[in-house]
């Protein structure tokens, strides 16, 4: 997991900071899924957050989820899942930050 990429090709690094979020309320450890802030520097001290590559990561990392092996023979609402859809619902910007 990279912390620092050119994500958008255009010769600078961006700044990935991966988090984890909750699934549902009082979720147990394994009820939380895995997500990347990505920021871009805007001067020599400031980073902004880049919602177009934040929300192109989430994009992956749900795709990641569904190409493991097991995604499939999961049933429905397991963590797995949840995480994928709702990461698809914040690439598709069908939910607010």
């Amino acid at each position: 997991m990279p912390w620092l990429e050119d994500l958008d090709h255009d010769g600078e690094a961006e700044l990935i900071i991966w988090d984890s979020f909750p699934l549902r309320e009082d979720a147990s450890m394994a009820e939380y899924g895995l997500i990347a802030w990505v920021y871009r520097l805007t001067s020599k001290d400031s980073f902004v957050i880049d919602q177009v590559l934040s929300r192109r990561m989430a994009r992956e990392i749900a795709q990641a989820y569904r190409s493991q092996p097991a995604f499939a023979t999961l049933p429905p609402g397991s963590p797995a899942k949840e995480a994928a859809e709702a990461l698809e619902q914040f690439a598709d910007d069908r939910c607010s930050i």
